[in-house]
């Protein structure tokens, strides 16, 4: 069994640069393409990709490898204050990165600059031109596979999304657990017969924000705090209208009827829930991670 570097998922590499493709499955803002020193994401008419510079990141003791995660920190940061930075009241967005990628081992390259883009990109075409990773659903356009959906109503703030990757910390393990569980409920809400998985990864997102939530308020003084305590915080905070009853709280009992088949509350033949259990906590959860990551709220949120 091989030990995986916990900052990059590569066994053996320390440090270096990752090109991901983004599959055409996934819906992306029309102007979802940037470019900095450390992080792009690149859009031809034949394929999208995720290019992100990444380095070793000392993992928990008690922690050793993941079999299933494919994502970096790195990954996670970029994609999320991709996701977050969305302009409220805009489209939807789906960012949907796959296992196929590529990986320079030079770690400076400025990412910023279409020329070595440009040769990062030819490097992952090159290197999976015969994979069959590439086939089926995820296949780019540039391989025989289906065109990219954009969606022309979902757009990112450029501000803040800025602010967000500069402050997203790669090395917080419980910030990149909750924000990857939240891509990863975007990708399976790309697929309808996923939705109830699609709430269960909201709830694991949920939980890491929730545990997030009460160390910050350990620092700032609360002895103990309980989620009536971090539920009352954020009712403060976002100026809610109506008392929450505590963190969360409306959302308490449909998540354990689905993740328990047999509870205080029945028993379940399939999961009691309806669509919109997945798109209100996700558009919940979205400024609650902005808020816990950066401490902003914006004021067309507040009083709801």
């Amino acid at each position: 069994m091989f030990e995986l570097n916990p900052a990059s998922s590569w066994p053996g590499i320390k440090a270096g640069t990752c090109v991901r493709l983004l599959s055409p499955v996934g819906l992306y803002p029309s102007r979802v393409a940037f470019r900095t020193p450390e992080v792009a994401i690149v859009v031809t008419p034949g394929v999208i990709a995720l290019v992100t510079r990444f380095s070793s990141v000392s993992p928990p003791e008690e922690y050793f490898y993941s079999e299933v995660e494919f994502l970096s920190a790195f990954e996670v940061r970029a994609l999320a204050a991709t996701m977050l930075s969305r302009k409220h009241e805009t489209g939807a967005m789906s960012l949907y990165p796959v296992v196929a990628h590529y990986v320079d081992l030079n770690a400076n390259l400025d990412l910023s600059k279409m020329s070595v883009l440009r040769g990062l990109l030819g490097g992952l075409l090159s290197q999976h031109a015969e994979d069959q990773r590439w086939s089926g659903a995820h296949k780019p356009p540039c391989s025989g596979g289906r065109p990219y959906d954009f969606n022309e109503y979902s757009e990112i703030d450029k501000r803040r999304f800025g602010r967000l990757l500069r402050m997203i910390d790669a090395e917080d393990h419980l910030l990149i657990r909750g924000l990857g569980a939240l891509i990863k409920a975007a990708m399976l809400n790309c697929h309808q017969e996923f939705l109830e998985h699609a709430c269960m990864a909201l709830w694991v997102s949920l939980d890491a924000s929730f545990r997030i939530l009460l160390r910050e308020m350990r620092k700032e003084g609360y002895v103990n705090p309980t989620a009536k305590d971090a539920g009352e915080l954020l009712d403060e905070v976002f100026d809610n209208e109506y008392d929450s009853g505590g963190f969360f709280a409306d959302f308490y009992e449909e998540r354990i009827k689905t993740i328990h088949p047999e509870s205080r509350f029945g028993v379940y033949p399939a999961a009691p829930l309806n669509a919109d259990e997945y798109y209100q906590l996700e558009a919940s959860l979205r400024p609650l991670y902005e808020y816990l990551i950066t401490g902003h709220v914006d004021k067309a949120l507040k009083g709801h």
